[in-house]
């Protein structure tokens, strides 16, 4: 994935090792990918919570932080970060760690 070696994108992400995965998010083209929100915050947590552990900043299965993402995590900060599942529009793109 594109965070490794990105240091203008860090605030972008939550910290941790990313290595190799893939972004499920909407056509917004970009040299990084297709990478617009594509689900709303609810839609994002079933995923989450079906794949991995509900946490946007933990596991396998991430949001971006809030900086640039807005109403998708409720914080930048990883340990209090949830979903924000009051917000019904499209606001999330997940990012789906492989471990490789």
């Amino acid at each position: 994935m594109y965070m490794n070696g990105c240091t203008a994108c860090a605030a972008d992400f939550f910290p941790g090792n990313y290595g190799h995965g893939f972004i499920l998010g909407g056509p917004e083209s970009t040299a990084e990918g297709y990478i617009a929100p594509a689900l709303t915050p609810s839609e994002a947590l079933e995923i989450d919570t079906k794949v991995d552990d509900g946490l946007p900043a933990y596991g396998a299965v991430l949001s971006f932080t809030s900086t640039n993402w807005d109403d998708c995590a409720t914080t930048n900060v990883a340990a209090t970060a949830v979903y924000e599942t009051s917000v019904t529009d499209r606001t999330c793109t997940l990012i789906f760690l492989r471990g490789f």
